[in-house]
């Protein structure tokens, strides 16, 4: 390595040749906090050595009960969360995608009321969720849902949602209702 390079071009340098933000600090005493952030600077994409799928196999584990648990990160609210590609990214995201073979669309959460259960048939996207619990609305006799929101007008596909009781609401009134009731404890 040449030592008339300025410090963020070392670790420009190390990264290039594919090695880790923790190896780079290590090799030139920094942090590894500093030695990401001088990486980022210098526009290079951060090495894993791990692809989401093999992090998946290292940390998952089955369970007695059918479920299966995460020895892995945890995020701030404890739910199990992946670094790849130089973020976090939800464990469960990424089970459900290989399992789907497509993008969730929001909310990924286990259905079987474990919280950090990582069983990818137990894992539902809004889009599921909201299926399943129009089935059991017609199944059991209730109106079926809205087109139009009538508080707001929303359209049914890009609001609509159904709670667990089995109850519509629009997601653009509720925004809206949570936004104006923030704005009022503030002042």
């Amino acid at each position: 390595m040449n030592d008339e390079l300025s410090l963020p071009e070392r670790v420009a340098e190390l990264s290039r040749v594919g090695l880790s933000d923790p190896a780079v600090a290590a090799r030139l005493g920094l942090s590894t906090k500093a030695a990401a952030r001088m990486r980022r600077a210098q526009g290079i994409a951060p090495y894993n050595t791990m692809a989401p799928s093999e992090r998946l196999k290292q940390y998952t584990r089955p369970m007695p009960d059918g479920h299966t648990g995460w020895s892995g990160a945890l995020s701030s609210r404890n739910t199990p969360i992946i670094y790849f590609g130089g973020r976090n990214v939800p464990a469960c995201r990424v089970v459900f995608q290989q399992h789907h073979g497509r993008v969730p669309v929001g909310q990924v959460r286990p259905e079987c009321g474990q919280r950090d259960c990582l069983t990818a048939s137990h894992l539902a996207d809004d889009r599921i969720r909201r299926t399943a619990r129009l089935v059991l609305r017609d199944l059991n006799g209730l109106q079926p849902h809205w087109t139009d929101c009538p508080g707001c007008g929303a359209d049914w596909e890009t609001s609509g949602r159904v709670q667990p009781d089995l109850h519509t609401y629009c997601t653009a009134c509720y925004t809206r209702r949570s936004r104006r009731n923030r704005e009022r404890k503030t002042t």
